[in-house]
């Protein structure tokens, strides 16, 4: 998952100290369960162990290049996946600024459709005013 030939253990030009990493580790049924219960890692909505064939098993979790060093000094075997944190400040540069509503005199267009809320009381959405 790591992106254009460079392996996402190398730190980037774009790594912040406090950025977060998803990270897969390598460990025993009995380790996952002690890295989990510590509470010192992220495990995003629940936490995600796979057996492999060899008894030891895959535990995904988000920490801190800190973190994963720390675990390698453990000489617990790991990847870090991606960089989480630069990946969203890439996403977030890509949207638009200013008001795409024009202050409310641009329609929301799209295949949505907004339910409850203000718009259908009518008269705040251009053409929805109620009659006195």
């Amino acid at each position: 998952m790591a992106g254009k030939g460079k392996p996402a253990d190398s730190a980037d030009a774009d790594e912040r100290e406090d950025d977060i990493f998803a990270v897969r580790l390598r460990v025993t049924p009995d380790e996952a369960r002690r890295l989990v219960e510590s509470g010192d890692y992220d495990t995003g909505d629940h936490p995600r162990f796979a057996m492999t064939r060899d008894g030891s098993g895959s535990l995904d979790l988000f920490m801190t290049r800190a973190q994963a060093d720390e675990l390698r000094g453990r000489g617990i075997d790991l990847e870090i996946v991606s960089n989480q944190t630069s990946r969203a400040r890439s996403r977030i540069a890509e949207l638009g600024e200013g008001d795409r509503y024009e202050g409310g005199k641009a329609t929301p267009r799209g295949i949505g459709r907004k339910i409850g809320g203000r718009a259908d009381r009518g008269g705040d959405t251009p053409g929805t005013e109620r009659p006195s």
